[in-house]
């Protein structure tokens, strides 16, 4: 069906929001005609669709809970004790055991290491399987392989969070993939087997970013179980695989990730900050009072000591700039 396009609905159809994914594509007019009109929601592909529309069918989870932070009951397919990893980074555990874990990162062995920064790299243990790993200075490294990375993360936080693992994952995306057979997430699927990505493409029709972005995943992840990542990490590297920047650069370019932020990425930043929040900040001097305070975190650069003192300048700074432009207004003649 024609339709009369005019300048508005050019705009909205350069800049539609999937109803799943939330990443911003060009659409077709009719779905630009959808939004404006009929106020109607639309999905960047189809496998957002199937997943939206599963997310509004899909069968109820059983309720757990209270959590152990906010009381609150929350839905799980497994029994956990938080509703979610914000609740488990304020909780009492979590202090506890970042203060083992300090203890453990202070030992008179760690300091010495500290010490001897005057080196190229130097050889460390993984936290994860207590492998010796080479870290260089630019580029420092904690884990000996990406499995144990996730293996880390998820007996750190996931052991205690809620899962639900439906199509679209909201959280415990290390301890998904941490193990050693993955089930498919697609409703009414009761696949189980190593390398998901590759299942959903041949046995749903599903593209493999499609996939990732209605899961929730970054595009760069392997959607594989522990063992096979293992595997593949292990292998020689042949071919293109010794020289991936030669590949790169003569690879197409990806528009399909442009303002997609992941579920995944999300998750990742939240534990990462709530592991370098145990850590106190350098010594500060507040902007408006003069006084000396230690920021709360590494993280930054704080200027003022309270919300109150920053309050505070912004209304003498603005009140200031109102009069100097009152004075210099001339008055009638």
């Amino acid at each position: 069906m024609a339709m009369f396009m005019n300048d508005e609905l050019r705009r909205i159809r350069d800049s539609l929001k999937c109803a799943h994914c939330g990443c911003t594509f060009v659409g077709s007019d009719s779905q630009a005609w959808k939004v404006k009109y009929e106020g109607k929601r639309v999905c960047c592909s189809p496998i957002c669709r199937k997943a939206h529309i599963a997310n509004q069918l899909k069968k109820p989870i059983p309720m757990r809970g209270p959590c152990k932070h906010c009381g609150e009951m929350f839905k799980s397919k497994t029994s956990k004790l938080y509703c979610s990893i914000d609740c488990y980074i304020n909780s009492e555990q979590f202090k506890e055991v970042s203060k083992k874990a300090r203890k453990k990162s202070l030992s008179a062995e760690a300091r010495r290491k500290q010490a001897e920064k005057n080196r190229t790299g130097e050889w460390v243990e993984c936290l994860n399987c207590g492998q010796n790993v080479y870290s260089k200075p630019s580029k420092r490294k904690k884990y000996c392989s990406q499995a144990c990375y996730r293996a880390y993360l998820a007996r750190r936080f996931d052991r205690w969070v809620a899962n639900p693992e439906e199509i679209a994952l909201p959280q415990c995306y290390d301890e998904f993939l941490d193990k050693e057979e993955l089930s498919c997430i697609v409703e009414g699927c009761d696949w189980h087997g190593r390398h998901l990505s590759l299942h959903v493409n041949l046995c749903h029709g599903a593209p493999c970013s499609d996939f990732k972005r209605a899961a929730g995943f970054n595009l760069g992840t392997g959607v594989i179980s522990r063992g096979l990542r293992e595997s593949y990490s292990n292998r020689s590297l042949e071919g293109v695989a010794k020289d991936p920047a030669a590949f790169l650069a003569d690879a197409p370019e990806c528009t399909s990730a442009q303002d997609y932020k992941s579920l995944e990425g999300k998750e990742h930043r939240k534990k990462a900050r709530a592991i370098l929040n145990q850590e106190l900040g350098p010594l500060r001097w507040c902007r408006f009072c003069n006084a000396q305070f230690r920021q709360s975190t590494p993280f930054g650069k704080a200027i003022y000591c309270s919300v109150e003192c920053r309050n505070k300048y912004y209304y003498q700074n603005n009140h200031n700039k109102q009069s100097i432009q009152l004075n210099s207004f001339p008055g009638p003649k």
